[in-house]
């Protein structure tokens, strides 16, 4: 396996990336709500100073950070010799690189609309799914709500008609919904019927905030991505992402929080499914046509974190892709792989950063803990939507 063109790219700094703790103060979790209808208010703590407490994304994802540094050095026989999962993960970012001017091409002729030529919420979930996080993700294999609306072929001409199926996890007597995109995580080989991977939904205000053309400013605004699947949801850790256009603060604040709980309840189906999981701090992504965040939540110690924006496109034209983020999504999307978890965190430490989520949903928590479902077509109608002592 040649891996020359990657030398370049492994260099490439991830430390601007912070992944920032969030304390949650108020929540909708204990009702039968969808995610589209979900508010998780949050404070992000600070230390004794007033310095808000955060994790270096390096940190968190120290294993792949190392990989790719021994990566760099490695001779053709080691490469040859190494581990098939990770063989699987760089023969990835490989390819992608390899195709990486027609990918940039096939995502512009979408996410960058001319007049005349409007954009669907589902036309911008396909092409991030079909030319961006399905190449990066282990088994390119993604699956899109099929509740969505107004679904065809991808729109850059490429002539690939996505594909759709059930996406609904959660429990209809709390938080619920379907996940716009589910990419698959696994660590690069198919275990039987069960794919690892990643949540993703895309939203787009379809009530009128305009995506950017080519002579307005790149205005980037959180969305989750959805993520793809092969056949179950849960099996193995997946991602959620949303995906919204460029919007105003205050819809970018509801992603935010409707993200977080997709992850949340994503992070604990998977926990409730796969005990043999090495740390449970699964991530999800929000993401919009411009930039995109990655939000987190440890299902067994409680701890919910939300990075920074990170730019998907260079400027001064963002026609190339920004090699921090096509190399930060690999990371996210082999997080079974690369994640490092909070293992190097005591005990005294993750209690006083918990976010509180159980002690909020308390007479719900059996319910997420151990009756939360996947691959839901239809959420049939909670018998608490009736009984308001609940």
């Amino acid at each position: 396996m040649e891996i020359g063109r990657l030398k370049s790219i492994i260099d490439c700094s991830l430390d601007s990336i912070e992944c920032f703790i969030l304390q949650i103060s108020s929540t909708n979790a204990k009702r039968s709500v969808s995610f589209s209808n979900a508010y998780c208010l949050y404070d992000l703590i600070k230390d004794e100073e007033g310095l808000f407490w955060s994790f270096k994304f390096t940190t968190l994802f120290d294993e792949g950070v190392r990989f790719l540094s021994e990566l760099k050095n490695m001779s053709p026989e080691e490469l040859e010799g190494m581990d098939e999962h990770k063989k699987a993960a760089v023969r990835l970012l490989n390819n992608f690189y390899r195709s990486k001017d027609d990918i940039e091409k096939s995502l512009h002729k979408v996410l960058i609309r001319t007049e005349g030529s409007p954009i669907t919420e589902t036309d911008i979930t396909t092409v991030l799914a079909e030319h961006l996080l399905g190449k990066l993700a282990p088994g390119g294999s993604y699956l899109i709500d099929a509740k969505t609306r107004n679904k065809d072929k991808c729109k850059c001409g490429c002539g690939v008609y996505p594909a759709f199926g059930s996406t609904g996890i959660g429990h209809e007597e709390v938080w619920h919904g379907h996940i716009d995109i589910i990419l698959s995580s696994h660590r690069g080989i198919p275990e039987e019927n069960q794919c690892d991977g990643i949540p993703v939904r895309c939203d787009v205000d379809s009530e009128g905030e305009d995506l950017p053309t080519t002579s307005e400013e790149n205005e980037a605004t959180p969305c989750k991505r959805s993520k793809s699947e092969t056949e179950e949801i849960s099996p193995g850790g997946k991602t959620v992402i949303e995906v919204k256009p460029p919007t105003t603060s205050t819809a970018k604040e509801d992603a935010i929080q409707q993200t977080l709980a997709q992850t949340i309840v994503f992070s604990l189906l998977q926990k409730q499914r796969h005990a043999n999981f090495e740390n449970y701090l699964i991530p999800g992504i929000l993401i919009t046509p411009h930039n995109f965040q990655i939000t987190m939540y440890d299902a067994e110690n409680d701890i919910l974190l939300c990075s920074n924006e990170i730019p998907l496109f260079l400027p001064p034209d963002y026609q190339c892709l920004c090699q921090r983020a096509v190399v930060t999504l690999w990371l996210v999307l082999h997080y079974r792989m690369f994640c490092s978890g909070l293992k190097a965190v005591d005990s005294d430490t993750l209690f006083k950063w918990k976010s509180n989520f159980r002690m909020f949903v308390d007479s719900k928590w059996e319910i997420y803990s151990k009756l939360l479902k996947d691959s839901v077509p239809r959420f049939p109608v909670a018998e608490s939507m009736y009984n308001w002592k609940e």
